[in-house]
C-alpha cells in the first residue's frame, strides 16, 4: 500500500511540477484549466503550463525598432494561448490580463484584432467551451465555410474546433436561413 500511495504522490508532482529546467528565459509557468474541463465544474482538473511571454523574435523586433514590446502584445496573446492549447490547457482572458497586468476586456480587444488580421479563431475557454465574454466566434466559422468555401478540415484547424461544433453552427444557421426566407417575423415565435 505504501509503494502505491508513494507512486500516486510522485506522479502528482510530475503531473503538476514541470521541470524546472525546461523554462528558458522570457518564460513562466502558470496553472490553467485543462481544455477537457470547465472552470465551474465541480471537479475542475488544473494543468501547469509553460508560456513565452517574450522570445528571440520580439527582442529582435525590438532591438531593430520594428515594433515595441507592447506592440508586440496581439502576437504574445496568441503564442501564449496556442503553447496552453498545446499542453492541453485553456486561457481566459483573465488569466491572460493578470499575466500581462493589462484589464481582460483590453485583451480581448488585441485578442479580436489578431483573430481577425490572421483569419483564425485563438483556442481561448471563450471560444472553445463558450464560457465568458469573448467576442462569438461562430459568425467567423460560418464566413469561413459558406463565404469562402474553405475545405472543412482547414476550417476546423484555423478555428480549433470539432466537427461536432461546427455541424451544429451550420444547423443553427440554416434554421434561422429558413425562417428568414419564409419571411418570419420575431414575433411569430413569441
Amino acid at each position: 500500500m505504501r509503494i502505491i500511495l508513494s507512486q500516486k504522490i510522485l506522479e502528482l508532482v510530475d503531473v503538476h511540477m514541470p521541470d524546472i529546467q525546461k523554462v528558458k528565459p522570457g518564460q513562466m509557468v502558470w496553472t490553467t484549466v485543462d481544455k477537457h474541463t470547465r472552470a465551474d465544474s465541480k471537479k475542475v482538473k488544473l494543468n501547469p503550463v509553460i508560456l513565452t511571454l517574450v522570445d528571440e523574435n520580439d527582442v529582435i523586433r525590438a532591438e531593430t525598432a520594428e515594433k515595441t514590446l507592447p506592440q508586440s502584445t496581439p502576437e504574445v496573446i496568441a503564442r501564449i494561448t496556442k503553447e496552453a492549447y498545446q499542453q492541453g490547457s485553456l486561457l481566459s482572458m483573465r488569466d491572460i490580463g493578470i499575466i500581462l497586468k493589462r484589464a481582460p476586456s483590453t485583451i480581448s480587444t488585441f485578442r479580436k484584432q489578431y483573430e481577425e488580421e490572421k483569419g483564425v479563431v485563438l483556442p481561448t475557454v471563450a471560444t472553445l467551451q463558450d464560457v465568458g465574454s469573448g467576442i462569438t466566434h461562430k459568425a467567423m466559422i460560418l464566413r469561413k465555410i459558406l463565404i469562402e468555401q474553405k475545405d472543412m478540415k482547414k476550417v476546423r484547424d484555423e478555428t480549433n474546433h470539432t466537427q461536432n461544433a461546427i455541424d451544429r453552427y451550420l444547423k443553427d444557421y440554416r434554421r434561422v436561413e429558413i425562417l428568414l426566407n419564409d419571411n418570419k417575423s420575431i414575433i411569430y415565435f413569441l
